[in-house]
C-alpha cells in the first residue's frame, strides 16, 4: 500500500525533529549539530525507508557506543566531550555526502522504493549502494574508534606496524578492526531487513557489501589519519593530542587534515568505491 505524500512528509518532519531534539536534550548533539541533524534526517527519511533505517541505526548505535567506557576514554582522549556531544562539523562530516546522494535520489525517483538491481536500474542501484557504503563506513569507523580504544593492548600504526599510544590517529587493533566489520555488517543487515518491509528488492549479498564497506572505510580512515593528520604525545597531559603544542612531540602524520576532514574524505571515498563493488557482488 502506497503511503500518501502528505503523510510521508509530516512523518518525516516529526521523526527528524524528534530525533534531533532528543539528541540535543541527551547532549549527543550541540545546538548547531541538532539543526544539521534535522535537515539530514528530513532529506534522508523522505528518500526512502531503507535510507532512513540505516541513518537511524548509525545514529543510535554510535551515540550509545560513544558513551560506553566514558570514564576510561576521558583519560585517553584530549578532545573528549561529555556525552560524546557532536557539533555541526562532526554531523556534516558523517552525513554530508550521503545527504547529497539522498537529494539526488529524491530528484530522480521521488519517494519511490526502487529495487537494488544493477541490471534493471544501474543509476538508482549505484545511488543506493553509495548511501549504504557511506553509512557502513561511518558506522564501522565509529564502532572501531569507540571500542578499539578500550583494548587492553596498545594499537599498531597501520603504515608501519609499530606500537603506538592509544588515541593515535591511524592506530589499529584486532578489537577495533573486528568492530568495524561488525559495524558495516550491522548497516548491511538493517538495509536488507528494511527492504523486506517494502515492495523493493535487495539481494542477501548486501550484508557482505555492508561488511566490506565498513572494513574498507575504517582502513581508509586509518591510512589518512596516519599520514595526513597530526598525532603527538603531550608529556604534560599524558595524552595523545591532535594539534601541535608546547611540550608535545610528533608521533605520526602531517598537519593537513582535521579529524572531521578525515571522516568526510573516507566516507566519500567509501561511497564511491562501494558502487563498483556493489555492481560486482550484486
Amino acid at each position: 500500500m502506497t503511503v500518501p505524500l502528505i503523510i510521508r512528509v509530516v512523518a518525516s518532519l516529526f521523526l527528524s525533529s524528534s530525533i534531533a531534539y532528543r539528541g540535543y536534550r541527551k547532549r549527543s548533539l550541540s545546538r548547531y549539530g541538532c539543526v544539521c541533524a534535522f535537515f539530514t534526517g528530513l532529506l534522508t527519511t523522505l528518500s526512502g525507508y531503507r535510507n532512513s533505517a540505516i541513518l537511524l541505526s548509525f545514529f543510535f548505535s554510535s551515540s550509545t557506543l560513544t558513551k560506553y567506557g566514558a570514564k576510561h576514554k576521558k583519560n585517553l582522549e584530549d578532545e573528549y566531550k561529555e556525552g560524546g556531544q557532536r557539533d555541526s562539523y562532526q554531523v556534516l562530516s558523517n552525513s554530508a555526502t550521503a545527504t547529497l546522494l539522498c537529494l539526488v535520489y529524491l530528484y530522480f525517483y521521488g519517494m519511490e522504493e526502487i529495487s537494488l538491481d544493477f541490471q534493471q536500474d544501474f543509476f538508482g542501484s549505484a545511488l543506493l549502494c553509495a548511501i549504504l557504503g557511506h553509512y557502513a563506513c561511518c558506522n564501522g569507523d565509529t564502532w572501531a574508534s569507540e571500542l578499539g580504544i578500550l583494548s587492553k593492548s596498545d594499537p599498531i600504526l597501520i603504515t608501519t606496524g609499530k606500537r603506538v599510544k592509544k588515541g593515535t590517529n591511524g592506530g589499529i587493533s584486532m578489537e577495533g578492526t573486528a568492530a568495524s566489520v561488525a559495524g558495516g555488517l550491522f548497516i548491511g543487515l538493517i538495509f536488507y531487513l528494511s527492504s523486506l518491509m517494502t515492495s523493493s528488492r535487495s539481494p542477501l549479498l548486501v550484508l557482505l557489501l555492508g561488511t566490506l564497506s565498513g572494513l574498507m572505510g575504517s582502513l581508509i580512515d586509518s591510512v589518512l589519519g596516519a599520514t595526513l593528520q597530526y598525532s603527538g604525545w603531550s608529556e604534560e597531559k599524558k595524552k595523545v593530542v591532535n594539534q601541535p603544542e608546547a611540550g608535545a612531540h610528533r608521533i605520526t602524520g602531517k598537519e593537513v587534515l582535521s579529524n572531521n576532514s578525515v571522516n568526510f574524505v573516507s566516507a566519500a571515498l567509501t561511497a564511491l568505491f562501494t558502487i563498483p563493488l556493489g555492481a560486482l557482488l550484486l
